[in-house]
């Protein structure tokens, strides 16, 4: 498929990030963009890690020193879960030597425990 190139070099520093994010959201699985920037778009990459773990390729086409320009493809329509847990609903136990067992989770169910 061809790659829609989206070019930052003009826009307002404020604005790039939110374009790029908009560009990417319309992608279909599979589908890529050609980001063209005026500098190395590290925190851009941190943001993707953060937002979208699992779910898009970088690769490097230019790297500069005027011109960058990435390939940005959607590997996933959405990005891998984010696994939240409560803390409180481990068990912690020790072993014979004092030190802490792997946390296991509490099966809380309401009823009774087999005899």
């Amino acid at each position: 498929m061809a790659d829609n190139e989206l070019d930052v070099c003009g826009l307002r520093k404020p604005d790039k990030h939110p374009t790029i994010f908009a560009a990417f959201g319309a992608l279909a699985v599979g589908d890529s963009l050609v980001l063209v920037n005026n500098h190395d778009p590290k925190h851009l990459r941190d943001e993707f890690d953060a937002d979208h773990p699992g779910g898009y390729g970088w690769e490097y086409l230019d790297k500069g020193p005027r011109v960058w320009r990435i390939r940005i493809t959607r590997l996933t329509s959405t990005p891998s879960p984010r696994i939240l847990a409560d803390t409180n609903d481990f068990d912690t136990k020790t072993g014979p030597d004092g030190l802490r067992l792997p946390l296991e989770p509490v099966v809380k169910t309401s009823a009774p425990p087999p005899l």
